[in-house]
């Protein structure tokens, strides 16, 4: 996930994903929570404009003279390396924007993901990971169902 281009690739993905199962995923929204058709369609715009902002973000210019900045012979000061693996926990609250936009800032910031969601029969959990599974690369991301201790992330 360092390479700017698979980060851009990987957005890229996760967008015509979202953009191609509109209405399902309206309907899960719906399903899953008392909003109104319109409440669900507000959260849906709102995540689809987040992965638009963070893929804008990614200046593939700018990655490529930070890259060469040493061949140059400069100094790359401003370099910022990624977290490595992001841990997601989800709100109860609009679920499907929480974990959509925390996954397109990981991939965006080039981290690996992992989300903790738990098995439930409502329909929008087991949309979103379906959804993450097939636009993702599965290198880049994994899903639990059971809490994770401090001892599980090396802490």
């Amino acid at each position: 996930m360092h390479n700017i281009f698979t980060r851009r690739t990987q957005l890229e993905a996760l967008q015509q994903t979202l953009l191609d199962k509109a209405d399902a995923i309206q309907d899960a929204i719906l399903a899953s929570t008392s909003y109104v058709a319109s409440e669900a369609a507000v959260e849906y715009i709102l995540t689809l404009d987040a992965l638009k902002e963070y893929h804008q973000a990614l200046d593939i210019d700018r990655a490529l003279q930070d890259e060469y900045a040493i061949a140059r012979g400069e100094d790359a000061a401003g370099q910022r390396d990624p977290v490595g693996i992001v841990y997601i926990v989800p709100t109860s609250y609009t679920v499907f924007y929480s974990v959509l936009v925390a996954v397109a800032g990981a991939i965006t910031a080039g981290d690996c993901i992992v989300i903790e969601l738990y098995n439930s029969l409502q329909a929008l959990p087991m949309l979103i990971k379906k959804l993450l599974e097939s636009s993702l690369d599965r290198s880049t991301i994994a899903f639990v169902s059971t809490l994770v201790t401090d001892e599980d992330l090396g802490l």
